[in-house]
C-alpha cells in the first residue's frame, strides 16, 4: 500500500506509491505493438468499471469515469495517522481516477465543441462532490496534460484524458494559496483573486477574452509563458457550486484558449489544473480557519503550455524566470484570429 509522508524540514506531503514504479507507457496512448487504445468506444472492458459517465440518449458515452488501474491512493482502508520519528505518515488513502474526456481519439481541447468541454466540466463537478461526501478527503485535484497532437516517437496520439485524485491531506502548495487568501480576505474583507480580476479587466493588457459571465487573462506574476487563467468573474470559492451557466461560458473560453495556444505556439503540450477550495468537512482538522474560505477563495482553471526547456533554478529555488512579459502574451493571443 502507497503511504502519505510528511517531511518536517519543508512542511510538505509527499505520496510514496512503490506500486506505480514500471508503469507502462501513458493511459491513452495506442501501444507500439498495435494494442488497442482502452479509452476508444468498443474497449471498455480494457479498462476498470466505469464509477460514472454522461451518455447520449442512444445510451453511447460521452465522458467515462473509472478507477485508475495504478492509483497512487486507494479509497479502502482508513487513514491512520502516526509519528515516524520526528515526521508523520498516513496510509495512502484517498482516490484516483480517470476521466476520459471524449470519444474521439487524438482530439484536442482544441478540436471539441464547447458543449463537449462543458460535459467534462459537469463530470468534475459530480466527481468533486461526491468525493468530498468522504469525511477522510481533504482535497481534490484535477489535472490534465495534453500532448501535442502529431504522433511522437513513433507512437499513437494521446485519448483526452484528465485525473482526479482526492487526497487524505492539503497539498503544500494548496496550503499556501489558501493560507495567503485567507490573509488577504482578513485585511481587507475582500476576494484577492476578484480584486486581481479586476485590475486585470481595467488595464486591458492581460485580458485575452472576456464575456459577462466569465474571462481569461495572463496572471500579472506568470511564472511560464503564456500561462493563463480561466476563471468566473463572479465570485466563486468552491467549483462544485458553480451553475451551468457560467460553466458554458468557462467552456467556450476553454475551447478558444486551447485553440489559440496551438495557433500561437504550434500545439505545445499543455497542462491545466484545477484550483479549488479545500473540503470544509474532514475529519482531520484542517491547518487553517475553514469559516472565511467562501468569502476569500475563489476557483480559477490554469493553463500552462509547456514551452521552456527543464528549469533548474526554479525546480531548487521557487522563482521561475518567465522570458514572456505576460501583456505581451495576451496581446498576441488576443490577435490571432
Amino acid at each position: 500500500m502507497s503511504e502519505l509522508r510528511r517531511d518536517p524540514l519543508h512542511e510538505r506531503w509527499v505520496v510514496i506509491a512503490p506500486e506505480r514504479d514500471h508503469r507502462p507507457t501513458g493511459p491513452g496512448a495506442a501501444g507500439r505493438d498495435g494494442t488497442p487504445c482502452p479509452f476508444c468506444p468498443g474497449n471498455e472492458d480494457l479498462t476498470p468499471q466505469e464509477i460514472a459517465a454522461l451518455r447520449a440518449p442512444d445510451g453511447r458515452w460521452r465522458v467515462r469515469v473509472f478507477p485508475h488501474r495504478q492509483p497512487a491512493l486507494r479509497v479502502e482502508g482508513d487513514v491512520a495517522p502516526r509519528a515516524a520519528g520526528v515526521a508523520e505518515r498516513l496510509h495512502g488513502i484517498g482516490a484516483h481516477e480517470i476521466v476520459v474526456e471524449t470519444p474521439r481519439h487524438g482530439a484536442s481541447w482544441a478540436d471539441l465543441a464547447p458543449a463537449e468541454i462543458l460535459d467534462v466540466l459537469l463530470v468534475w463537478q459530480d466527481r468533486q462532490r461526491d468525493l468530498f461526501r468522504d469525511g477522510r478527503i481533504e482535497h481534490v485535484l484535477v489535472h490534465k496534460h495534453q500532448a501535442p497532437a502529431l504522433p511522437r516517437r513513433g507512437e499513437g496520439p494521446d485519448h483526452a484524458h484528465s485525473h482526479v485524485i482526492g487526497t487524505p491531506i492539503t497539498p503544500r502548495a494548496v496550503e499556501d494559496e489558501v493560507r495567503h487568501a485567507l490573509a488577504y480576505h482578513q485585511r481587507t474583507r475582500r476576494c484577492a483573486l476578484c480584486d486581481l480580476l479586476d485590475q486585470d479587466l481595467a488595464d486591458g493588457s492581460r485580458a485575452v477574452a472576456v464575456d459577462e459571465r466569465a474571462a481569461v487573462v495572463a496572471p500579472w506574476a506568470s511564472r511560464f509563458p503564456f500561462e493563463l487563467r480561466v476563471l468566473p468573474r463572479r465570485h466563486r470559492h468552491a467549483f462544485g457550486d458553480t451553475g451551468r451557466d457560467e460553466l458554458e461560458s468557462v467552456a467556450r473560453h476553454l475551447v478558444d484558449a486551447f485553440g489559440r495556444l496551438r495557433l500561437a505556439l504550434e500545439d505545445p503540450p499543455v497542462d491545466l489544473t484545477l484550483h479549488t477550495a479545500p473540503n470544509p468537512r474532514t475529519l482531520r482538522p484542517h491547518p487553517y480557519p475553514v469559516e472565511p474560505l467562501a468569502g476569500a477563495c475563489h476557483w480559477y482553471l490554469e493553463i500552462v503550455p509547456r514551452v521552456l526547456p527543464h528549469q533548474g533554478y526554479a525546480c531548487a529555488t521557487g522563482l521561475h524566470v518567465n522570458p514572456t512579459p505576460p501583456e505581451v502574451a495576451a496581446a498576441f493571443l488576443r490577435d490571432l484570429a
